[in-house]
């Protein structure tokens, strides 16, 4: 008779391929040490093929609604989240209704499961904006700001500068209160980096009393183990001040910066290295390649580190939407980054048309090519007919609705048109190519996108959610499902009841065929 024993070991490991790589597949590698021995030969398939599936985008979006009658998360966005071992932790993050949250919560990764942890200790004060990382068996939460309350009238949002920490181990939060303390701010980003936690950036005020508040491109380390803070000197060339960037820690002597927001149009698209030398840490911009297919809008769509093989990282950022099922063609593409900035434009979601070339040689102020639309005499004159009259009438009303964008005309569509023609815009990834960033030329580069497969079955376009790298896989959560374009600092409430803000649990994976 057969047993589990007799199988082939491509068998048996394309079986616990099959089985959550958390906790299932770690009690599964005890077994035996043939277990132990395939366990880990699936964990390292699982790795490479999401590393393969990432670099020729063709990912797997599995999307997870949580279960009737079980505890769910309150639907957020601008909330704070990070991995520890088996389990997704949550912090805080905001409302359209000019409500904050103090909350914790943490995802059962090998079971999906959300669970309430009825936390103790000193709480810290409900926020958004706020960074946590992980440090051993501890939790560090930093900074963030809140809406102003709606009585009394009149109060200013509030920026934070409390440092808490929560024992995972204990279930309790601890406020840390030092002589020595950075400024309250918000959309800053922190890494760890040995006993370092280190901190960039940020919105910061500027004028207590006035309410005024600007960016910073500051560095504060807090010690984990002795509980101090210091500012960190850096050299003169560095960064513009910032918020909204991504930090990603390369090892625990380099920080990558990506992106970021300095203010209403000032929208970073750089990358900086910045190196732990003693004793003067040592900003270095790093040269970016393939510029035409760089992220947009980087603050407000966040990256996370995937590790490759030795010779090959990458920084997973979802944040393009998808126009179409093709690759892009030059019109389309996002604007080129002007020495590290990228003007914001609003513009309609959609691209419905775009006039030929032929057309744009003759456009006029406009950028409209279309002859209809460059009727020297638009007013109808009393001896036309009554259909030349209806003609006009309809090109008149199409003509309101066209706005130009660069090279691009872009349509938006009635309210009478028929929703079969519309394209929802789902997210996609960019994927920046980091393995060059440690050597002597030192430089980084956008891979080409495969829209036909990277966007297939993503969610539709959302901001301000959270990317956290997993066990073979990224875990996307929350956030606010509008247009980049359209907001203008991540400080400002986005209080328009019609803006979906969501609590939606999205696995980016390789596809199962794969293995």
């Amino acid at each position: 008779e057969s047993t589990v024993d007799d199988l082939p070991d491509e068998v048996l490991e394309y079986i616990l391929s099959l089985v959550a790589p958390y906790k299932d597949l770690q009690e599964c590698s005890l077994v035996c040490k043939r277990w132990h021995r395939s366990v880990k030969n699936v964990i390292r398939h699982a790795q490479k093929f999401l590393h393969r599936s990432i670099v020729d985008f063709n990912i797997r979006w599995e999307n997870i609604t949580p279960a009737e009658m079980a505890p769910s998360i309150t639907k957020r966005y601008s909330h704070s989240a990070c991995r520890h071992d088996n389990s997704m932790y949550v912090f805080g993050g905001c409302t359209t209704t000019s409500t904050t949250f103090n909350d914790l919560w943490r995802l059962d990764l090998n079971k999906r499961q959300w669970v309430r942890p009825l936390t103790m200790g000193t709480y810290p004060s409900p926020k958004a904006c706020a960074s946590i990382v992980c440090y051993k068996e501890a939790l560090i939460l930093f900074g963030g700001w809140s809406h102003p309350s709606p009585y009394p009238l009149h109060q200013a949002w509030r920026l934070f500068s409390e440092l808490h920490v929560y024992g995972i181990v204990s279930n309790r939060w601890a406020c840390i209160n030092t002589p020595t303390t950075p400024p309250a701010m918000a959309g800053h980003s922190a890494t760890i980096q040995g006993e370092l936690m280190v901190v960039f950036g940020g919105l910061q005020k500027t004028n207590v009393l006035l309410g005024q508040c600007g960016s910073s491109n500051d560095v504060w380390c807090f010690n984990l183990e002795n509980q101090t803070w210091n500012k960190q000197t850096t050299t003169d060339v560095k960064p513009f001040c910032r918020y909204g960037q991504s930090q990603i820690s390369l090892d625990d002597r380099n920080v990558l910066i990506l992106g970021g927001c300095g203010g209403p149009n000032m929208m970073f698209s750089d990358v900086w290295l910045l190196s732990l030398t003693d004793p003067i840490w040592t900003w270095r911009e790093v040269p970016v390649r393939n510029l035409q297919w760089a992220a947009t809008y980087m603050w407000c769509h966040p990256a996370c580190k995937v590790l490759l093989s030795p010779n090959l990282d990458e920084i997973i950022q979802s944040v393009r939407k998808n126009p179409s099922s093709s690759q892009p063609s030059p019109e389309h593409r996002p604007p080129l980054p002007d020495q590290g900035r990228i003007n914001q434009v609003t513009c309609p979601p959609k691209p419905l048309t775009a006039a030929s070339s032929n057309d744009l040689e003759n456009a006029g102020p406009s950028g409209i090519g279309m002859a209809a639309f460059r009727d020297p005499s638009p007013v109808m004159k009393p001896g036309a007919s009554e259909n030349r009259r209806r003609q006009l009438e309809s090109l008149r009303r199409m003509e309101e609705r066209i706005r130009p964008y660069g090279n691009n005309v872009y349509i938006s569509p009635s309210p009478s048109e028929s929703k079969s023609q519309m394209t929802k815009n789902v997210m996609t990834m960019s994927v920046l190519d980091i393995s060059h960033v440690l050597t002597d030329g030192c430089y980084v580069e956008w891979l080409c996108p495969k829209f036909h497969n990277a966007s297939s079955g993503g969610p539709e376009e959302k901001i301000l959610y959270t990317l956290i790298a997993g066990k073979g896989e990224l875990i996307m959560f929350g956030g606010i499902q509008k247009d980049a374009t359209s907001v203008k600092s991540q400080a400002q409430p986005l209080s328009n009841a019609a803006n979906a803000v969501s609590n939606s649990l999205h696995f980016i994976t390789a596809p199962r065929g794969i293995i």
